[in-house]
This record gives structure tokens, sequence and C-alpha cells, in this order.
């Protein structure tokens, strides 16, 4: 029993220790957990926004024909359909281009026109989102691809 007691007495400081030892990589991994998950978000919402953009557009016969108005669809659903984006982003930092084309092969060309007119069937939305990590620069170079949406939507009702 002596011979516990003595090891006991022995290890006083070594929880400290260990403790101090530890305790940066635990902040170290919240840190990266918390980007990774807000990087995440903000990812899966550009998914479900770019998916309804391409429902509604799809089927609305009145949709505004001017060109701004599909930017202006896809500004009111992000604002309809996430509520916590303002809360997590900037949006200042979302880029939004709509783009028309006549066919695909304008589509696969890149050469789709800014402006709507009477024969464009379909249209080429590039959301991008400028990502800016809150904690380290590293992550930029790991979001500079998630955060870009490409989605083509065929208009159904065109005149």
């Amino acid at each position: 029993m002596c011979i516990l007691a003595r090891l006991i007495k022995q290890k006083k400081g070594v929880i400290s220790i260990e403790f101090a030892l530890v305790f940066p990589l635990l902040i170290l991994l919240f840190i990266f957990v918390l980007e990774m998950s807000r990087l995440m978000f903000i990812a899966s919402s550009l998914n479900l926004v770019s998916s309804e953009i391409a429902r509604r557009v799809s089927l609305s016969e009145d949709v505004i024909k001017n060109s701004s108005g599909y930017a202006d669809i896809f500004s009111e659903e992000l604002k309809n359909e996430l509520s916590l984006w303002g809360i997590v982003t900037d949006k200042n930092s979302l880029n939004v281009i709509v783009k028309y084309c006549k066919n695909t092969q304008e589509v696969i060309n890149e050469q789709c026109s800014g402006s709507l007119k009477g024969d464009s069937k379909i249209i080429y939305y590039y959301v991008s989102y400028k990502y800016n990590p809150l904690f380290a620069s590293a992550f930029t170079r790991l979001a500079d691809s998630s955060v870009t949406r490409r989605t083509i939507v065929y208009r159904e009702f065109h005149s």
C-alpha cells in the first residue's frame, strides 16, 4: 500500500503537463471542424438553391423576361430558403452570373449571351461564393472549387 501511495504522490503534476500538451491540439481540431462545417453549409446551401431555381424557372410561365429577372429569382429563392445564410456568410461574396443559350453546343463552347433573346431556350447559372475563412487561410485553397455551382435550366415556357 505504501508503494501505491508513493506512486500517486510522484505523479502529481503529470495531468497538468498532459493537459498543456494536448489542449492546443484539441483547439486546432475544434477550429478545423468548425471551419469545415461552415464550408459544408455553404456548399449544401448553394446545392439546394440551385436545384430549387432550376425547378422553379423551368416550370414557370410568368418569369420576368429581362436579363436581371433570373438573377433576382435566385436572390429571392436564397432569401426564402435559407434563413441562416446571412448569419454564417457574407451576402456580398455571392456572385451570380446568368447567361442565355440557344442550344447545348453554345453551353459546351461557353458562347452563351448575357442578354435574353426570344430563341434562348437554355439558362446557364454560374454561382460562386468567395469563401473567406474565419481562422486559417489554408481553407481558401480547399474551398475554391467546392463553393462554385453551375446549373443549366431548360426554359420550357419561352416566347
